[in-house]
């Protein structure tokens, strides 16, 4: 039995690694399969992809995941994409918007959108979002980015900043928004995963407009998040 007890104690840090491997792919899965639905809806539209809010009703930037809804093969709508409870619904009951190692049940919606209207990011250096550029839709077009591989398409949400209803604000557009500051300084309250969060075991998954995707490291020891991943360069 001692020996059983030994080799139990070996192989159950291996087994729990193994598990979260196995989720940090599937979450890896989803982010991927949204940058491929959001191109191929931007194939239709001329190379326009929505990313960022509709600026007419709460629900504001969860409206990008939702438009992408017929490209990930999911054959269900609501009556008002501006209506947080049906879209929060709608979430709810389709899991590649859940990422497996987040299990706050509360939370239908997982992942954010980066909406910087990089446009106005390129023109004057100004940071804002899409949809304040009087686009309803918060749709751009996909080479707008100045480095699309290095520029996030979609990030995981903190939720120690942000609520199970914040769905107006799901959405990342300026530097403030990311986990480390220009500096390396912790940001805790960005939008984007804490740099505390332990959801991957101290990292997170991004998606880039170029279709890759990527685990990124989530620690202070020099080796923190490149912080102009937002818009493809350094500050």
């Amino acid at each position: 039995m001692a020996i059983i007890g030994i080799l139990a104690s070996l192989l159950l840090p291996s087994l729990s690694k193994a598990r979260e491997k196995a989720k940090q792919m599937m979450c890896l899965s989803n982010q991927r399969n949204f940058t491929q639905a959001t191109m191929l809806l931007g194939k239709s539209k001329k190379m326009k992809i929505p990313r960022g809010a509709k600026n007419d009703g709460p629900s504001g930037n969860a409206f990008t995941l939702y438009a992408i809804r017929k490209q990930l093969g999911i054959n269900e709508s609501v009556s008002s994409a501006t209506n947080t409870g049906e879209l929060k619904s709608y979430f709810s009951k389709n899991n590649i918007y859940h990422c497996p190692s987040f299990d706050k049940q509360n939370y239908s919606l997982h992942y954010i959108v980066n909406s910087m209207d990089f446009t106005l990011m390129n023109k004057s250096g100004i940071q804002n979002e899409i949809a304040n550029r009087r686009d309803s839709a918060g749709w751009n077009f996909v080479d707008s980015s100045a480095n699309p591989s290095a520029t996030s398409l979609f990030v995981e949400m903190n939720d120690e900043y942000l609520g199970p209803n914040d769905l107006s604000s799901m959405n990342i557009w300026k530097y403030s928004d990311l986990p480390y500051n220009s500096s390396g300084g912790k940001q805790l309250l960005g939008r984007m995963m804490s740099p505390v969060d332990q959801r991957h075991l101290g990292r997170t998954a991004v998606a880039y407009i170029d279709g890759h995707v990527q685990l990124l490291n989530l620690n202070s020891s020099g080796q923190f998040l490149p912080v102009g991943f937002i818009d493809g360069s350094n500050f």
